[in-house]
């Protein structure tokens, strides 16, 4: 990237091409003119916390001091993905490349107040780093929570199961007691009932109980890619897009529903743990001067020692010849 010249006007100039694009974007939200298959009641709330951002750019005020040049980059592309995605029909894509954009905005005020430096590209890479590492640990949280909730669900089935087993071992004694017709077909429809309720709780025991296997391969897979985000990056920014789980909180009523988008996702972010092992590997194998000295550098090293035994005797020598002369 070809360095820019620091100066109050060249700040200027940049805050106000920023400004005039994301006073576009946001008409365009505003206004509807953007892909009609885009879920409106999104496009209002990523449109309200855009506008907030915008807000708070416009009235930022620097030294002129501040290096922009990154994050003004930054933002520039992060704008050229939201109009994009504008014009795209899926929701989800919009939601990302509109949040990147705010947190790319963001960091362009926090310059601005002093409580940031972005003076190269690895100061901005290392903060988006950390931005998905903390995405990341927060997917892992509620992934946490949902295998806690589904354990509840879980023991709560199998308290159901027991006492529908219950019910129906008592109706098959009363109808061995039984002997009127009547009574008796009544009471072999209960136990249809009842037996139907124990199929059903078991099938849901079932499928919950795959839901609870898949988060925990998730979580399991999510965990090493996050212990990998250094080395990298871009497995840890694509796994940390994969775990939305907002779609599985809103089907957890339907377990056979979560469980196909749960089989997906695990297959998806399963590959990208392999993939973050694999360049982990490869980094853990370099040279970095922490490992045991190869033949090469041991006899470089016995090189050294013999020229400074060599050395040794002549200096003394000279010093006794210095002696002498004095």
């Amino acid at each position: 990237m070809k360095k820019s010249t620091i100066s109050v006007k060249t700040n200027n100039e940049m805050k106000k091409r920023a400004v005039a694009e994301l006073s576009a974007i946001l008409y365009r939200m505003e206004k509807g003119k953007h892909n009609k298959e885009l879920d409106r009641e999104t496009v209002k709330q990523l449109c309200s916390s855009l506008k907030s951002a915008y807000n708070d750019l416009d009235d930022s005020v620097g030294t002129g001091q501040e290096n922009l040049q990154f994050i003004a980059a930054e933002t520039a592309n992060s704008i050229e993905n939201a109009k994009k995605a504008l014009e795209q029909p899926i929701t989800k894509k919009l939601e990302k490349a509109v949040n990147d954009l705010i947190y790319a905005v963001v960091m362009w005020n926090d310059v601005n107040s002093g409580k940031l430096k972005l003076d190269s590209e690895s100061d901005l890479a290392s903060r988006n780093n950390t931005r998905t590492g903390l995405q990341l640990e927060e997917s892992l949280s509620r992934i946490d929570q949902m295998i806690a909730d589904i354990h509840v669900l879980v023991n709560k089935l199998d308290d159901e199961i027991e006492e529908a087993e219950s019910e129906l071992a008592e109706l098959d004694r009363k109808m061995l007691a039984e002997s009127d017709e009547r009574k008796l077909n009544d009471l072999f429809r209960s136990v249809r009932t009842a037996k139907s309720k124990i199929e059903m709780f078991t099938v849901r025991k079932s499928s919950y109980s795959a839901c609870f296997n898949l988060l925990e391969m998730i979580h399991a897979n999510g965990k090493q890619i996050l212990a990998g985000a250094a080395f990298a990056p871009k497995e840890a920014a694509d796994a940390s897009d994969l775990l939305d789980l907002r779609t599985v909180s809103r089907i957890m009523d339907e377990p056979d529903s979560v469980v196909v988008v749960l089989r997906k996702m695990n297959d998806s972010l399963r590959d990208l743990a392999a993939r973050t092992e694999t360049i982990d590997r490869k980094v853990s194998s370099l040279d970095f001067g922490n490992t045991a000295p190869g033949s090469e550098a041991l006899a470089y090293k016995e090189m050294l020692v013999q020229r400074q035994r060599d050395a040794q005797p002549l200096s003394e020598e000279s010093a006794v010849e210095t002696e002498t002369k004095g």
